[in-house]
Order: structure tokens, then C-alpha cells, then sequence
């Protein structure tokens, strides 16, 4: 039998997270990586603890460099020569079950770049042992699975006969509300209706209605499939948006807070 193995693409598991601008993680995995301050976070869950032993895939390299890889207590070196394809890291340990976060950072270089990574190996555990990450070969879920986590709840009405009307609400709890946060109160096949971060200092009320023309671009939608703002308050913004399908806009800024259940119209209860 093969020796077990996980592979974990960079492409839909990775994440610069630090302010630096010579690096960046695309479907190809990290590229035009040259900045020392660049740190690159790649998350996989596992359902229980492991020993394993980390390699990092790379594209051919062209100059010689070190790079730093460290997950939990970990912290392994290695150096990267002209034309390898692996990184061999050594062993790691994930002490319990639950999501492990691997550090990728670059030591020095003696080329423009660090390396090219796309994939980190873990041999030792295989796919039956990872509870969270996206397989190498789903590279349609890279944007999901790098946008934040997301979760639905669905009601099936059929039996329930004609609705007029019906009533949700939506409790961010305490601290769950960094910048990018978007909860959703309503969705339908149609559109959604939520709260929103925006920035530090701006939250909003959001109602969205996808056209039924499939495009990203909104420009191009024609005439008679596109959304038509009736009627709106003096306090709506009504627009446009595009890029995961295209639509009507409709928000209203609100100070919303995290941990606290309000009602339309009267605020924190």
C-alpha cells in the first residue's frame, strides 16, 4: 500500500496575513513571493492528534533560499535549491483534533523570489484523517473556502401552504464581527437580506436581488432582466453589484452591535 498522504493546496488554504505587499496567494497557489515581512497562513483540520512529517511542493526553483515553516510548538527550517520541486520540512505534531495553522514565512534569498509554492504535503495522515480543507482537485471551492466560513440554515415551506409573510432574526455573538463579516438574516433563490461589517467605523443593513441574466458584470445586463428599485426611503442607498452574478443594491448604514438583539425600527432590546 502507498504510505498515507494529505495534500493541502495552497490556492484554497492559504492566507497572506500580514501587511505586506510582495506576496500573494492565487488558484496557482503563492506567487511573486519577495517580501521577508510576508507571513502565509495554511489551515487544515483534523479530527484527531497526529504526527506527520511536512513537505511544501513547490515550482522549480531558480535561485537558492531558507524558508521557515512552523505549526504549534514546531518551528523547522529548510533550505530550497536550484531546480528541487519539494521542500522537505521534517516532523510535526498536531496535539489534538481541531484546525492546526501552519506559518510559511522566508528566512533569505539570493534570487527575486522566496520560492513558488502550491501545495503542502503531509505524509503520515491521509484524507480520512482531515475533518476541514479543500482537495487540491476542487479548485472551483478555493474562493469559498478562502472567503471566511459560512453557514446555512434552510426551511422547507412546500408543506406549509401560501405565505404572506414571515419573521427571522439574526444575533452576531460578541466579538464574531471583524471587518468583512456578513450575516445573513434572509436568503431566498433570488437574493439576501443581512448585516454587514464594511469598515471599522461603517456597518450596514444590506437587501440584495440577483437578476436572472447570468453575468458578473452588471453593465451587461439587458433592459428586461434587470432589477428596478420601486420604491425606497430617503435614508436607502439603491446600486448595483457584480462579480458573483450581478443585481440590484440596497443598504442602509446602521450601527449595528455584535451580542445584541435588535428590532427594526427600535433598536437594541
Amino acid at each position: 500500500m502507498p504510505p498515507l498522504s494529505l495534500s493541502v493546496p495552497l490556492g484554497g488554504c492559504a492566507f497572506l496575513e500580514t501587511e505586506a505587499s510582495g506576496g500573494v496567494v492565487t488558484e496557482r497557489g503563492v506567487t511573486n513571493w519577495h517580501d521577508a515581512a510576508a507571513v502565509f497562513g495554511i489551515y487544515v483540520s483534523l479530527k484527531a492528534p497526529a504526527r506527520f512529517r511536512a513537505l511544501l511542493k513547490i515550482r522549480p526553483q531558480t535561485k537558492p533560499a531558507r524558508l521557515r515553516l512552523e505549526a504549534g510548538e514546531c518551528v523547522r527550517e529548510a533550505e530550497v535549491r536550484e531546480g528541487d520541486t519539494v521542500v522537505p520540512f521534517g516532523e510535526f505534531e498536531a496535539a489534538g483534533p481541531g484546525y492546526l495553522r501552519f506559518a510559511l514565512s522566508g528566512v533569505r534569498r539570493s534570487g527575486n523570489l522566496f520560492a513558488s509554492p502550491t501545495e503542502l504535503i503531509l505524509e503520515g495522515i491521509g484524507p480520512e484523517d482531515a475533518a476541514g480543507y479543500v482537495p487540491a482537485g476542487e479548485r472551483e471551492n478555493y474562493y469559498w473556502t478562502r472567503r471566511g466560513p459560512s453557514v446555512h440554515a434552510t426551511y422547507f415551506t412546500a408543506e406549509g401552504g401560501d405565505a404572506e409573510w414571515f419573521y427571522h432574526e439574526v444575533t452576531v455573538p460578541a466579538g464574531f464581527d471583524p471587518v468583512g463579516t456578513y450575516a445573513m438574516a434572509i436568503g431566498f433563490r433570488g437574493g439576501y437580506f443581512g448585516i454587514q461589517t464594511n469598515a471599522e467605523k461603517e456597518r450596514r443593513i444590506l437587501f440584495s436581488v440577483w437578476s436572472p441574466h447570468q453575468t458578473d458584470d452588471p453593465g451587461s445586463v439587458p433592459e428586461s432582466r434587470r432589477v428596478i428599485c420601486l420604491s425606497k426611503n430617503s435614508r436607502t442607498h439603491v446600486g448595483e453589484f457584480g462579480g458573483e452574478g450581478s443585481g440590484g443594491q440596497s443598504y442602509v448604514i446602521y450601527p449595528w452591535e455584535s451580542g445584541v438583539r435588535h428590532l427594526p425600527g427600535y433598536g437594541p432590546v
